[in-house]
C-alpha cells in the first residue's frame, strides 16, 4: 500500500467518487472541486497524477465529451485502477475526525 500526501490523497477520493456517479473525472473538473485547486496550476495537478499513475493507482484516457459550445470535445479524464479503488478505501481509515477533546487528556 502507497502512503500518500493529502493533496494526492484528496485527489484520489475525488477520482473514485466521480467514477461512482457513472463518469470519470476530467482534469478540470478536478482542478476546480479540489480544496486547494486555486492554489495550484494544472501541471502541479497532473505531476501528482502522474506519481499516482507510476505506482499504479490511476489511469489517464482521453473521452469525447460533449461541451458548452455544444461541441464535441476530447478531454482528459482520471480513472481509478483497482489497486486505487483499494488504496482509496484505506484513505478512510487513515483519516481519522477530530474532536474537540483530542489531546485535551
Amino acid at each position: 500500500m502507497h502512503r500518500l500526501t493529502d493533496k494526492q490523497a484528496e485527489i484520489m477520493r475525488l477520482a473514485v467518487k466521480g467514477s461512482t456517479s457513472g463518469d470519470f473525472i476530467s482534469l478540470k473538473e478536478l482542478h476546480y472541486r479540489l480544496s486547494y485547486g486555486h492554489e495550484v496550476s494544472e501541471q502541479a495537478i497532473q505531476a501528482s497524477i502522474r506519481y499516482m499513475e507510476q505506482k499504479g493507482l490511476v489511469t489517464r484516457k482521453y473521452e469525447m465529451r460533449f461541451n458548452y459550445s455544444a461541441q464535441w470535445i476530447r478531454t482528459l479524464v482520471i480513472v481509478p485502477t483497482e489497486k486505487g479503488y483499494n488504496t482509496a478505501a484505506a484513505i478512510r481509515e487513515w483519516v481519522r475526525p477530530k474532536t474537540h477533546t483530542d489531546g485535551m487528556g
